[in-house]
């Protein structure tokens, strides 16, 4: 007879903060829907390294006990439900149901979850169940994309009034306020561009969001990135009122010069 499965595989890429409490919750769901099946299952944490090794456990205090320094943190996660027989399965076959997968090195982070089973309802109610818990650990923590452009406006407009005020007033050549202000311009663009939703690990790493397996040493290190995040927050909400406020200094102290009259034409006379 034809085996058929039903279940649901789902990517989620954005990035996450997984702590002893998300892996706890989870595996609540896994280990209170495994109770209705008739074949024991058992849940397997298998665990990759950033210095290329792995290993695999059944207890979540091998996992979450892990110093997880730096050079040997945790690069992915890997939760399964497994039959406690796997001599139950074919060769060809594999041998877990349900798998919920967190992975650090991809760009963005990637989250996974996938259940793969013949009950269909049952498939179904632990989706239903599992979702939610996976959600709750996908990190918000950033600086938002909006205030972030616009800062970038404020600055453009600042330098804008520089070149057209301050810059002809100050004996500043044209020609380097006209480089300086395609400077800016390729700045802002490159900034406002990049801080959209698929950020780039050099702006996730001043704004935000950042994953972490949140535990060890990396969940000290995933704090101290917050805490730059909210102080760098600041340094762009302080920068947008002084850029503001130095624009409206400088269109006072400095009005924008006349233009140079050009010179007098002399007048052909006639022969």
């Amino acid at each position: 007879m034809v085996k058929l499965n039903s279940g649901i595989k789902r990517e989620i890429k954005q990035h996450f903060v997984l702590d002893e409490a998300g892996i706890r919750k989870i595996v609540k769901v896994l280990e209170s829907q495994a109770t209705s099946l008739t074949q024991k299952y058992v849940v397997v944490f298998a665990v990759h390294r950033e210095d290329d090794r792995f290993y695999e456990t059944t207890n979540v205090d091998d996992v979450v006990g892990f110093a997880n320094r730096e050079g040997q943190a945790v690069q992915s996660l890997t939760i399964q439900l497994r039959p406690d027989d796997p001599s139950l399965q074919q060769p060809w076959e594999d041998d877990w149901i349900v798998e919920v997968a967190f992975e650090r090195e991809e760009k963005p982070s990637l989250v996974t979850i996938e259940v793969n089973a013949t009950d269909k309802n049952w498939a179904l109610v632990l989706a239903d169940a599992l979702e939610p818990q996976v959600q709750n650990t996908i990190s918000k923590q950033k600086i938002p994309s909006a205030v972030i452009w616009v800062l970038c406006a404020a600055l453009l407009y600042l330098a804008n009034v520089l070149v057209k005020r301050v810059f002809p007033a100050t004996g500043v050549p044209a020609d380097v306020g006209e480089w300086f202000q395609i400077a800016c311009w390729v700045g802002a663009a490159t900034v406002s561009f990049n801080t959209a939703e698929d950020r780039p690990a050099w702006v996730t790493n001043w704004a935000g969001p950042l994953s972490s397996f949140n535990w060890g040493e990396q969940a000290a290190l995933h704090q101290s990135r917050v805490e730059r995040q909210k102080n760098v927050f600041w340094v762009v909400i302080v920068g947008l009122v002084l850029s503001l406020a130095s624009t409206a200094i400088t269109t006072y102290t400095f009005p924008q010069l006349p233009p140079e009259a050009p010179p007098p034409t002399k007048a052909v006379s006639s022969p």
